[in-house]
This record gives structure tokens, sequence and C-alpha cells, in this order.
């Protein structure tokens, strides 16, 4: 290695070591006392390589803000998605179940009038549909709103 290149690592190291240590206020004194030890062949490529660092340091700075932004974004557009499909859900069970109950009073209703009148095919039905009622999952239309959810945000073509 000849002394010219090994002067300028040395010097580059320094610099950066400095360039560190120091604020950017201090760096226009910096480099006054590294050009008075420096070759100016090493200081020119020095610089040179510092100023490519810092213009590629710039290009990678916009392109995390550019990619950072376009995160926040996504962040927004999908927590946007969710709070939709909550409310959707939420709305669904309210009323979901608000028939239900619905229901189920009307068919004890039915039972009660069944068992005060002693009708006992009116009983059985009464009860009958109370079983049937119950034996049914409240969230299987859950599923199904979720299937028509994928469906709609797929680009497939819906035949209605």
């Amino acid at each position: 290695m000849n002394d010219i290149t090994r002067q300028s690592k040395t010097l580059r190291s320094t610099l950066v070591d400095k360039i560190r240590e120091s604020d950017s206020k201090d760096l226009l004194g910096l480099a006054g006392k590294v050009v008075d030890k420096a070759d100016p062949t090493a200081l020119i490529s020095s610089i040179k390589e510092v100023g490519n660092k810092y213009y590629e340091l710039q290009i990678v700075r916009e392109q995390e803000q550019t990619k950072r932004a376009q995160i926040q974004k996504d962040k927004e557009v999908t927590l946007n998605k969710i709070n939709t499909l909550r409310e959707m859900f939420m709305t669904y069970m309210n009323r979901s179940f608000d028939e239900r109950k619905d229901n189920f009073d009307k068919f004890f209703k039915i039972v009660d009038d069944a068992i005060e009148k002693n009708n006992m095919q009116e009983l059985q039905m009464g009860l009958q549909s109370i079983n049937q009622l119950a034996a049914q999952s409240p969230f299987k239309p859950i599923a199904d709103m979720a299937m028509l959810t994928r469906t709609l945000e797929s680009d497939q073509e819906l035949d209605i």
C-alpha cells in the first residue's frame, strides 16, 4: 500500500470519527485542520467520497420516508376496513339477536296459549318450533356474510 493510499484511509477514518463526534458548526474548523495535514489528492478523493455517501444517504432517506408514508396510508385503509366490518358485524348481531328474541317470545306465547287452552297439538307445534330455533346457530349467517365479503373484495363477477 503506498503512502498516499494509507494517508487517505487514515484521513478518511479520522474525518468520519470527527464528524460523528462533532456537531455541524465544528465541521468547517475540522475541515481546515485536516487540509493542513493532508495530501491534496487524497483530500479531494475523500471529500468526493463523503459527498457521494451523503448523496446516497439522502436518496435512501427519501425512499424510506416514501415507504413509511405508504405504510401509514395502508394502515389507515386497513383500519377503516376493520372499523366498517366491525360496525356491520355489530349491527347484524344486534338485529339478528333481536329477531331471534322476538321469535322465541312468539313461540313461548304460542306455548302459553296452548297450555291455557289445553290444546296439545298447538303445544306440540310451539315446542317443536322452539327446539328448531334453539338448534339453529345464530352465527351461521356470519360465515355466509364473511364469504360474501371475500367475494366482493375479489375480482370475481357476481351473477345476481
